[in-house]
């Protein structure tokens, strides 16, 4: 079997921003246009580039990796719209004609460039050709994006070596047919022919015609440009079962938590060998690669991503729930060569000595796993088989510092994980084990018997994700036989932290940067909300610009010793709704970069929340100074700045503590009484300590002394 290879096109923008609309990612159709420009010289292209073209508008659709982006602002303009002559034709009264215009860029992640891969036949001659062009491409989007390209050709191996590196998202194609997929336009036999024939109307558009004894001028709209919409990125085609009782259909039969892989088997092997006669006669093998997931000599092996996947889905969401599988739900892929309605057909009514497979409609039990639902933190329900180098799992554990090691390789191998499900988010924080999480669960041994799997290499996990996903969510190895299910696990997150790697610079001022922290905050809110009036649990003022009574309103904390940003959320969870943690999470996500004034620009990676920040102590010293909230006029500083903590302490409910001033800020104009302090309460407390007039900007961070961090 000759190889497969790609022909890839690199787009580097030479700015993070992209103007092109309205589709993401910006069409392959695009990028041919961008192509066929930059390499023309005047009317027509070379011969043999010319019919490089004409093949590559010819192939199948290309694969799309396109960065992560979020929506920038509207910047409105005022420009004349090309009708002086209703003014007499005066440049003098050009204002008159001028109309508002509005532009929103995307902004885009680092780095800002897009791949696409072409899968080449055997023979394609011109590719030389095609790679000289892609140096000569010099805009991408609208003309204010300008660009530069590169291309190659590359191999199977090479390509997935590169997008799983590539740190955005890949769009692939399929599921033609879905009412509900996003199509983009991409090229297709005659589309090189309407760009030149468009190009050569361009030029005729206006005729002057003699009507009497005057002229007229007569308007054509040029040919558009024809491409094909292909869909991308649709999404799997679900069928839902319930496993019944094969003598009373009113009630389950349950199948037990820990075979989950041996009810994958008998699923799939018995559809297959109903679908294999219907596809008899297809000498592809169809069934084998898409259903079995068996090689076929001769025949190339399908990606994870065309591949049926059946779920079982263990009873979860109380804690006297028997987790036993009652329900599975039927994936298949929009890419899957076989018939969505074909795969219904063949495992709808298997039955076996005491269970049948009967269609359902998901239920509330659906919800439990996220089916449609973003989150960010989740659970393994049934353990994942992690991607450990046998080496790895040959090695026994048995001091503290090898039980380390093993797990930051499970981490990492978490990591690996992710990315082999396509699943375009990082870790934040993560936990590894063999003892479930969840009431109820088992231990990951217990799901190696029957398996291939090594006990060694199946691992419980709880983990956090950069930004939200949506469930189903199904990692590692095993997760074609039942392992590596999730369930998102929706918990009040006390603080959103950021880690500064890169930008910070000597002599940073940290409430400068807590200053440009909020504002920053504050406008992506206001862009999730599609409004400019944010609520005071963001603002902290109510509707009429009065400050907003109390402290349930979020604190911005820069720390400047170990150069981490938090967004606090203070009080208890019951302070907050759901909806208010929903607002904020879709806020933060995919923020990369601060730009912080005078103290420069400041390049973010989420972290996780610092253990000060849940610590238990009774002494607490400043990070950033107090600042007093009334000055008591005493006549001593310090006596001032010591009374007003005691106050602010216990107005927070803290008890009264023992205040020692440890230095006094001088003081300047429109700026109130500051210093940086030390606190001994009579017992240890649990942080966050934010206190003083600055707290919510900054200032009065207050960090343990010798505490213990809260689970």
């Amino acid at each position: 079997m000759t190889p497969r290879h790609y022909l890839v096109f690199e787009v580097h923008l030479h700015d993070r921003r992209y103007h092109g609309r309205p589709e993401w990612p910006p069409a392959p159709a695009r990028l041919f246009q961008a192509l066929v420009a930059g390499a023309a010289r005047g009317p027509a292209l070379g011969d043999e580039l010319r019919q490089a073209f004409l093949r590559l508008e010819r192939l199948d659709p290309p694969l799309v990796a396109a960065p992560r982006q979020r929506e920038g602002r509207d910047l409105r303009t005022y420009v004349p719209n090309n009708d002086l002559d209703a003014k007499g034709g005066h440049p003098s009264r050009i204002s008159e004609i001028r109309v508002a215009k509005s532009v929103r860029p995307r902004l885009l992640d680092d780095p800002p460039f897009f791949l696409y891969a072409w899968s080449l036949p055997s023979e394609f001659p011109g590719l030389d050709s095609l790679i000289g062009a892609a140096h000569r491409l010099h805009a991408f989007g609208r003309g204010v994006d300008m660009a530069w390209a590169t291309a190659r050709v590359a191999s199977a191996v090479d390509l997935a070596a590169c997008l799983n590196a590539y740190p955005g998202e890949v769009f692939r194609p399929g599921g033609v047919g879905r009412t509900d997929a996003r199509r983009i336009e991409c090229p297709q036999a005659g589309s090189l022919e309407s760009l030149e024939s468009r190009y050569q109307a361009l030029g005729s558009r206006f005729e002057d015609l003699r009507v009497g004894n005057g002229l007229q001028v007569n308007f054509r709209q040029p040919p558009r440009a024809r491409f094909r919409a292909v869909v991308y990125q649709a999404p799997p085609r679900r069928f839902f079962f319930e496993l019944r009782n094969l003598e009373d259909e009113g009630r389950f039969a349950p199948w037990p938590h820990r075979r989950t892989g041996a009810l994958c088997e008998w699923v799939r092997d018995a559809a297959a060998a109903r679908l294999e006669q219907t596809y008899e006669a297809d000498p592809s093998a169809l069934v084998e690669r898409a259903l079995v997931g068996r090689k076929v000599e001769g025949l190339p092996s399908l990606g994870p991503a065309s591949r049926v996947r059946i779920l079982p889905l263990p009873s979860i969401g109380h804690p006297n729930a028997n987790p036993a599988v009652r329900r599975v739900v039927i994936e298949v892929p929009s890419a899957c060569p076989l018939r969505a309605d074909d795969v219904s057909w063949a495992i709808e009514g298997l039955e076996d000595a005491e269970r049948v497979l009967l269609r359902a409609r998901a239920d509330r039990m659906h919800e439990h796993y996220g089916f449609g639902r973003p989150c960010r933190t989740w659970r393994t329900v049934t353990p994942i088989a992690l991607p450990l180098p046998a080496s790895e799992r040959r090695k026994s554990v048995r001091t503290g510092d090898e039980r380390c090691r093993r797990g930051d390789e499970g981490v990492r191998a978490l990591g690996r994980s992710l990315r082999h499900a396509g699943v375009d988010a990082a870790l934040v924080e993560a936990e590894i084990r063999q003892e479930p999480f969840w009431d109820g669960g088992l231990a990951a041994r217990e799901f190696a018997t029957g398996t291939r799997f090594d006990p060694k290499s199946l691992w419980h996990a709880e983990f956090t994700l950069s930004r939200a996903v949506e469930g189903p969510l199904v990692l590692g190895n095993g997760r074609f036989l039942g392992l590596g299910l999730c369930a998102p696990l929706v918990r009040f997150r006390r603080a959103f932290s950021f880690r500064v790697v890169e930008g910070w610079s000597r002599g940073a001022d940290p409430l400068r940067i807590a200053r440009a922290l909020r504002r920053a905050v504050m406008a992506r809110a206001a862009q999730v909300l599609g409004r400019t009036h944010l609520p005071s649990w963001i603002s902290g003022h109510r509707r009429d610009g009065n400050p907003a009574e109390g402290h349930r309103h979020l604190h911005f904390v820069c720390d400047p010793e170990h150069r981490r940003l938090h967004v606090i959320l203070p009080g208890a969870p019951d302070d907050w709704r759901d909806g208010d943690l929903e607002v904020l999470e879709r806020s933060l996500a995919g923020f990369w970069e601060l730009l912080a004034g005078p103290d420069g620009r400041l390049r973010l990676e989420e972290c996780p929340p610092d253990d000060a920040l849940s610590a238990r102590s009774a002494e607490w010293r400043t990070a950033t100074p107090y600042a007093v909230r009334r000055h008591a006029r005493l006549g001593d500083p310090r006596a001032a700045l010591a009374r007003d903590a005691v106050l602010a302490a216990v107005d927070r409910g803290f008890p009264a503590p023992e205040v020692r001033v440890l230095t006094v800020e001088a003081r300047r104009p429109g700026r109130p009484l500051s210093g940086h302090l030390a606190l001994s309460f009579p017992r240890a407390i649990p942080g966050p300590v934010l206190l003083g007039r600055t707290a919510h900007q900054g200032g009065g961070y207050f960090r343990a002394v010798g505490g213990r961090s809260e689970a």
